[in-house]
């Protein structure tokens, strides 16, 4: 509601004139609204009557709509002149503004004279264009779901799909909601727009529509979402010969797909895909292309790639990677035959058969001919053969000729030889040989002893055990035993001297004296010797050692004495050797009443005490070149007498360990030789020299000399010379050719420091004392 006010001609104070205007109805379909204009008059104070109807009119935008009343109204009174309805039409945005204007004009005495009022209006908002309440997002495929809120049940609506200015698809015929199914061909074409991306951007126009006339539009914008791309719900792994089964998840039936396996990099087969399921049966050609991608191992990488599309549009990729694995029983090298023998000439000379092995002792042989060399089928090549028997191997290289390799000393009868291809499977191959358990001779027990342990008659026990078996007919093994022996000291082997072993049941045994370097009466006693025992059969032999000692023992007693070393001979006793106390002193007791008489460190360098000999009474020196004896005392006088000095880096003084008197000298001081020429130096035991010296200008001296001798340049003259420090105001004349021609004044000051410089030479402390008595 709006109030338009007016004027009047005659008594304004009292009278006035005004245009109530409001909205009375809408019609949304036309875009119109139904506008009711109320004439007023009001009074103050004065009365008027008209008694006479008197014209006006209402003109609402530019409609003049005419009335006629007759008035009467009162003091404060208040007058509807007259009531006019107008229906205008809104601007196309459903709104806008309108002008009103109205006259009255009254004649008679006492009027308002001529009323007038004019303005504008200004129109509600009429909805116009209807609105989208749900989503312009959707996935290309999938059915778009539309809600529109409307102003008018009579609108109804079309949508385009627009990118940019471009109009792709149009749609019509919608009221308040529905939904949008795309073609094939519609879906391709938004694909189009996408290009190889996954999703594009896009606006959808939402056209009100009245009938037949436009109401208005409003836009929305959306995005396009290509369908997720399909996963592969199996694992990429497979056995090289047997099929593979890939099983996909797709988002959508309409979603097809292309698979592609690769193996070691190189596609081996590409398939399309609509379900969500493939089986890659191989055939011979792909399986010999798969093996050829792993000629040198068991497995190979496997890459599975799925391509997602939609309407022809590649929706997204997805890489699986596996593992194809070689059947090594199926690719496993293909070999079925080899030959062997011994070819150890020691053994077949006793077996006088090759394809007899003896235990520990024949050389095998394995021979793979040409003929029957190793294959494969499955791409690989074959690289070696391992021969196996009795727990050793031996490798020989593949050839595409005869091979053979051979194993030394083998021990089973089981012989298997297995071809080895590159990615190292194997095919085995064993044969059995007549291995002969033969067992080298042992020696159990041997020892030999002296008859009542010092004769020179001598025992020996032997035992033992050898193989009791034939290696042929003609074969038959028995052991034979012999002995050598050499002195210990001496050296020298004798010859072998059969030894008459008695044989029983796998075992020999000898007991029995035996002829020595004394022939039948053994070996001599004062010596001890090696021997050596010997066991030989017909392929192999045993032998074992023993010492044989002295037949003298280390100690002899008899009721006259004891011997050390030797037999007792003569005193109490009889010692052969040196006598060597290292533990504690020797005390000898003489039988002599008065005297004794011994011989000590005579005769040879090597006779010596390890430890003080104390004597009770005096001792005299014999009369060779031992004669002299020293006592501790000379003894120090001799090495340091007095006035030696000692140096040591032991802060002890040797009075404590060698006597006598000494002093420490020399602290913070070198040693200096005597040099009588120095004065310095001239005597023993004088000290002098500083360490530091200071460096002061009374020791010091300048000197300018003259330039070339010339007495008229620049310098002191010899003449001029003193012992002063400084001395002032030289003159000479100035040398034309470089001195400018004046007077010079000059003086050369000598300045020292009073700071102390080391004298220190590199040194090494010690301790150091000069005996003094």
């Amino acid at each position: 509601m709006a109030i338009i006010n007016g004027s009047v001609t005659n008594y304004a104070g009292n009278f006035a004139y005004f245009l109530d205007v409001y909205e009375i109805q809408t019609n949304v379909a036309n875009n119109q609204s139904l506008v009711r204009v109320d004439v007023w008059l009001t009074s103050n104070t004065r009365s008027w009557e008209s008694l006479s109807g008197v014209d006006g009119t209402v003109t609402i935008s530019g409609v003049q709509h005419g009335f006629d009343k007759i008035v009467s109204i009162g003091a404060g009174g208040r007058v509807v002149l007259t009531t006019c309805d107008q229906w205008v039409t809104h601007d196309a945005a459903g709104a806008g503004s309108i002008s009103i204007s109205s006259t009255f004009n009254p004649t008679s005495s006492y009027s308002p004279g001529r009323c007038s009022a004019s303005g504008s209006f200004a129109l509600s908002t009429i909805p116009r264009a209807s609105s989208l309440t749900s989503s312009a997002n959707f996935v290309a495929g999938d059915n778009l779901p539309l809600s529109i809120s409307r102003a008018s049940s009579s609108f109804t609506h079309n949508i385009e799909v627009r990118f940019g200015s471009t109009l792709a698809i149009s749609r019509g015929g919608y009221t308040t909601s529905g939904t949008i199914t795309w073609t094939v061909a519609e879906t391709k074409a938004l694909y189009g727009h996408m290009g190889t991306a996954q999703s594009v951007n896009y606006t959808l126009r939402l056209i009100t529509m009245s009938g037949g006339t436009l109401i208005g539009y409003k836009d929305y914008a959306g995005t396009i979402t290509a369908p997720a791309h399909s996963t592969i719900t199996t694992a990429a792994n497979f056995t090289i010969g047997q099929a593979l089964t890939v099983n996909l998840s797709r988002s959508r039936a309409a979603v097809t797909h292309k698979l592609t396996l690769a193996v070691g990099g190189t596609n081996i087969r590409q398939a399309d895909v609509s379900g969500t399921a493939y089986t890659f049966q191989f055939t011979a050609a792909e399986t010999a292309a798969i093996y050829a991608k792993t000629p040198n191992s068991n497995t190979v990488a496997v890459k599975l790639t799925c391509q997602s599309y939609h309407c022809d549009h590649l929706c997204g990729t997805v890489v699986k990677d596996g593992t194809a694995t070689v059947n090594s029983t199926a690719a496993r090298p293909i070999f079925g035959n080899f030959t062997f023998g011994d070819i150890n000439s020691a053994t077949t000379a006793l077996t006088l058969d090759s394809q007899r092995l003896v235990s520990g002792f024949s050389t095998l042989q394995v021979t793979v001919p040409a003929a029957d060399r190793a294959t494969s089928t499955t791409g690989a090549t074959i690289k070696k053969y391992i021969v196996s028997c009795g727990g050793k191997t031996a490798e020989i290289p593949y050839g595409a000729s005869e091979v053979a390799g051979s194993i030394r000393a083998v021990t089973g009868g089981s012989i298997q030889v297995a071809a080895v291809d590159s990615r190292g499977n194997q095919t085995s191959v064993t044969k059995l040989a007549d291995i002969i358990d033969y067992t080298p001779p042992k020696i159990t027990t041997m020892t030999v002893r002296r008859q009542n342990n010092v004769d020179t008659r001598t025992r020996l026990v032997l035992e033992g055990t050898y193989w009791q078996g034939n290696f042929s007919a003609e074969k038959v093994n028995r052991p034979t035993a012999a002995y050598t022996y050499q002195a210990s000291e001496a050296g020298g082997w004798s010859s072998e001297t059969a030894l008459p072993i008695t044989i029983a049941g796998g075992k020999f045994t000898l007991t029995a004296f035996i002829d020595g370097d004394l022939g039948a009466n053994g070996f001599t006693a004062d010596a001890s010797f090696d021997l050596l025992c010997k066991v030989n059969d017909l392929l192999s032999s045993a032998q074992l050692s023993r010492v044989l000692d002295r037949g003298i023992p280390t100690m002899h007693m008899t009721k006259d004495g004891i011997g050390v070393m030797k037999l007792h001979e003569q005193g109490s006793l009889d010692v052969a050797g040196q006598i060597a106390v290292t533990d504690s002193g020797l005390t000898t007791t003489m039988g002599c009443r008065n005297a004794s008489h011994m011989h000590y460190f005579t005769d040879a360098p090597n006779h010596w005490f390890n430890k003080p000999v104390y004597v009770q009474g005096d001792v005299y020196g014999g009369n060779n070149y031992n004669r002299r004896l020293l006592y501790a005392d000379e003894l120090l006088n001799k090495i340091y007498p007095v006035g030696a000095v000692y140096i040591s880096m032991v802060n002890t003084s040797p009075a404590s360990f060698l006597g006598g008197t000494w002093s420490a000298i020399a602290a913070g001081r070198v040693l200096v030789g005597v040099d009588t020429s120095q004065a310095e130096f001239n005597a023993v035991n004088k000290s002098g020299g500083a360490k530091t010296h200071a460096h002061e200008s009374g020791t010091l001296r300048a000197q300018i000399g003259a330039y070339d001798g010339n007495s008229a340049s620049l310098g002191y003259t010899a003449s001029e010379k003193g012992p002063d420090i400084f001395h002032y105001a030289f003159t000479h004349s100035a040398n034309s050719l470089n001195i400018a021609n004046s007077r010079i004044n000059h003086a050369t000051k000598v300045a020292g420091t009073s700071a102390a410089a080391t004298n220190l030479q590199p040194y090494l402390t010690c301790y150091m004392w000069r005996r003094t008595a």
